[in-house]
């Protein structure tokens, strides 16, 4: 079963993702900031990483950077999703892709599927 790693900081984004992944082999583990991201990253080894950019203590880039800088998560995609453009701020981070925000279920696991194909249960 492959993991994915979502850091946001709004409880109601977690129902999001678990409602959007309720059918699939997926394991979703959470955060809530940038620097719960990289320590449960380190604990959980995640296939796939959705990244919001702004949160508390380290924000999304940050944190994306920090990661990047691992090698075990050099090759990991990092999806960022924020409702801030795309700008050198977020490309400088090393980000695999960005959904901009709102992200609707459809795009979300469209996003996964290219990163952790054949894994979605069939709609």
């Amino acid at each position: 079963m492959k993991t994915i790693l979502v850091v946001d900081d709004h409880s109601f984004v977690k129902a999001f993702y678990v409602l959007a992944f309720k059918n699939d082999p997926y394991r979703l583990v959470f955060a809530y900031d940038g620097e719960e991201a990289l320590a449960q990253a380190d604990k959980e080894n995640p296939d796939l990483i959705v990244m919001d950019v702004n949160l508390p203590r380290l924000d999304g880039v940050l944190a994306t950077k920090a990661l990047r800088a691992r090698p075990k998560f050099r090759q990991v995609p990092i999806l960022a999703v924020s409702a801030r453009p795309w700008d050198e701020y977020l490309q400088s981070a090393g980000f695999t892709e960005y959904l901009k925000k709102p992200v609707s279920v459809s795009q979300l696991r469209e996003a996964v599927l290219r990163y952790i194909p054949g894994q979605a249960a069939k709609a």
